[in-house]
């Protein structure tokens, strides 16, 4: 069962293009949802930021 899940083996059994196209495309749309919510709050609250720190707070709560 020690031999069965190291990360060695765990990680040569990964499929390493669809991991990075994952990781990638979770980046880009953290990046898009803070961008364009800034806009549309500017817009509509005539606060810049309200959203972003409302994106960053839950953001911090998402490990937990």
């Amino acid at each position: 069962m020690g031999k069965i899940f190291k990360i060695e083996n765990y990680w040569r059994n990964l499929d390493k293009h669809i991991f990075l196209s994952f990781i990638l495309l979770f980046i880009l749309g953290i990046f898009f949802s803070f961008s364009s919510t800034s806009f549309l709050a500017d817009e509509r609250l005539k606060k810049g930021y309200y959203f972003f720190f409302k994106n960053i707070f839950y953001m911090l709560l998402f490990p937990f």
